[in-house]
């Protein structure tokens, strides 16, 4: 009897012990890689950006890729071509579903984890680097409430003249009209 507790005890503390040492792998792998920290919300870093390179005005010129599924036909893909997106610290998006005082998120994806995510690799968009800089939109400061409209994520390339938007499943390309003066 005394022998079967004693076996009994040490199962329950390698079971015990197994689950927590995989509860903390889970809390230290992050999705992407991150750097310059500012706020740290659970497992998200948020990055603080001093350039702000995306900062003006963009204009959509053209479907790069698609994901696996898109929300779009091909009509409103034509809608969407040739608008115009601002980011500032005033305001984002485009006009007149813009919201005011935004907050960005930054993230940069190697290329596994953007393709984990989007299922197309990085070349398929016409991105020659193995890692890309995700911004996402926010409507406050603890990042919990996206901007989910039109413009509300892209991604950086290595033009400082060019974005990549991602909407519904569509990678499209943005082109810099104008830089904001006030940075």
């Amino acid at each position: 009897m005394k022998r079967k507790l004693i076996i009994l005890g040490v199962l329950m503390l390698s079971i015990f012990s197994t689950g927590c040492s995989s509860s903390q792998i889970k809390r230290t792998v992050s999705p992407a890689s991150q750097t310059k920290v500012v706020a740290q919300t659970g497992n998200e870093k948020i990055e603080d950006s001093t350039s702000k390179s995306y900062y003006g005005v963009w204009k959509i010129t053209k479907v790069l890729g698609y994901g696996p599924a898109s929300a779009y036909d091909e009509e409103a893909i034509e809608k969407i071509i040739g608008k115009e997106v601002t980011y500032s610290n005033e305001k984002a998006g485009i006009s007149p579903r813009e919201i005011k005082n935004p907050y960005y998120k930054e993230t940069l994806y190697t290329e596994d984890e953007f393709t984990n995510n989007y299922n197309i690799w990085l070349e398929n968009i016409g991105v020659k680097t193995n890692t890309i800089k995700f911004v996402q939109i926010f409507m406050d400061k603890e990042f919990h409430e996206n901007y989910f409209e039109t413009g509300g994520d892209f991604f950086l390339t290595e033009n400082k003249e060019m974005l990549i938007m991602f909407d519904q499943g569509v990678f499209f390309e943005m082109d810099k009209v104008k830089s904001e003066m006030n940075n």
